[in-house]
């Protein structure tokens, strides 16, 4: 398996942070078919591959993925789309 993790601080407050959390997994599912749910303060987003925890905090979002070995190839390109869309969306 093949970890991601990556922080994100805000000022969005937690409404916010699970907003962005939704955003990031909405532009994510665009091309690796996810499915989501939330959790408490939690969206699991899981696919073919991809399993995925989107901690929304009043001061931060927590993104960890792991990825089967069939996406480990794609680990570089999936964390910079997720770098891209937590800026996008945690900018405020």
């Amino acid at each position: 398996m093949s970890h991601i993790d990556v922080t994100r601080a805000h000022d969005l407050g937690l409404n916010g942070a699970r907003h962005a959390a939704e955003e990031v997994v909405h532009e994510l599912s665009d091309h690796l078919s996810l499915s989501a749910h939330w959790e408490g303060d939690t969206l699991i987003a899981s696919g073919t591959g991809f399993d995925g925890r989107f901690h929304a905090e009043p001061d931060q979002v927590r993104v960890t993925v792991k990825l089967s070995f069939m996406l480990r190839p794609l680990r570089r390109s999936i964390r910079s789309e997720i770098d891209e869309y937590l800026d996008r969306y945690t900018a405020g």
